[in-house]
């Protein structure tokens, strides 16, 4: 009997080991070490008869018809009970069951010495997508890819498993990708860190500049208080710099000249444009000007030099407070 046993169990052999165990008319294949990943199905008890029914005849006489049939003794104190990957425990005698089952239906799972390869090759492949993808796109977006990606390799795996019967281990790729994903995100995170640090610099000293633009625009308004008895104005700005502007000269004793006058925009520029509208109001009417002459010449200049699609809208004026006289202009530059 054992030299039969012998004659009919062949072992082929390559350079790295047991590559194939054939019992005719049967060939299994193993892996290097001759081990075979058994493919376990959902226990059902109905496949088991207790040898008390057997020996009192109280079973169906189909039941064992075209059948193998495997007779054991289960119990705790005989350590015969093994807990299969799905998460139950069986007698040993079951676990051969599946083994003879695996073999006669080819349904053992295979793990192919080929398949190291390509678990890095593709643990490689989609770590690179992760990593070049999460820095390209939003950052809300990046961890919708991080777990299309799981679920991709998931997928993959179980699919394999599922319709070719051979394991890759999901694990490896998966933390791979993992590792690849939080690398990503510390790298965008120091880059966008430094742009966030840059930003804040021009803002410090985008913000030192209007302040200091403020003061001297601040500067330009005349000091109203001399004339309180008769006028009174003030400039509420709606940032640091306004386009806003009123100014007030004493021409003599008893005149003055004065103007209201709008820049349109806001911020640093219309307050250039509103010292120059000051510059020139000043200057003229330091000259004695009549009240025509400054409205001409103060237009005249702020055409010639606005910015383009800038304006002024104004009123200038002549007060007279002997007789309480004014006159004005209204013009728009």
């Amino acid at each position: 009997m054992l030299d039969l046993i012998k004659k009919n169990i062949y072992v082929e052999l390559n350079e790295i080991g047991i590559n194939r165990i054939s019992a005719r008319p049967f060939k299994i294949n193993s892996d290097p070490n001759g081990i075979i990943w058994i493919k376990y199905k959902r226990s059902d008890k109905k496949q088991y008869i207790s040898a008390a029914d057997v020996y009192d005849g109280k079973f169906q006489s189909d039941f064992f018809k075209d059948k193998y049939v495997l007779i054991g003794a289960s119990a705790q104190g005989l350590f015969d009970l093994v807990k299969t990957p799905l998460g139950v425990t069986i007698p040993g005698v079951e676990v051969h069951a599946n083994v003879i089952e695996n073999i006669l239906d080819q349904s053992y799972l295979i793990r192919n010495p080929n398949t190291y390869i390509f678990e890095l090759l593709f643990s490689i492949i989609v770590a690179l997508i992760t990593f070049v993808l999460s820095q390209k796109i939003k950052p809300k977006y990046s961890l919708s890819i991080f777990f299309g990606n799981l679920l991709a390799i998931i997928v993959i795996g179980f699919s394999i498993y599922k319709f070719r019967s051979e394991l890759v281990d999901i694990s490896y790729p998966i933390f791979i990708v993992t590792l690849t994903f939080l690398t990503g995100l510390y790298f965008r995170f120091i880059e966008e860190n430094k742009l966030a640090l840059a930003n804040l610099q021009k803002e410090a000293k985008l913000l030192k500049e209007r302040e200091l633009a403020a003061g001297v625009q601040k500067s330009l308004f005349p000091d109203i208080s001399k004339f309180e008895n008769f006028i009174f104005a003030k400039n509420v700005p709606a940032r640091d710099v306004s386009g806003d502007y009123f100014d007030v000269v004493r021409s003599t004793p008893e005149e003055y000249f004065f103007t209201l006058a709008d820049v349109s925009g806001k911020g640093v520029k219309a307050g250039m444009y509103m010292a120059k509208a000051s510059s020139i109001f000043r200057t003229l009417t330091n000259l004695k000007f009549p009240l025509e002459k400054v409205v001409f010449g103060v237009n005249n200049e702020l055409v010639e030099a606005k910015f383009k699609g800038m304006f002024v809208t104004a009123v200038f004026g002549k007060l007279n407070i002997k007789n309480w006289r004014i006159s004005f202009y209204k013009c728009r530059s």
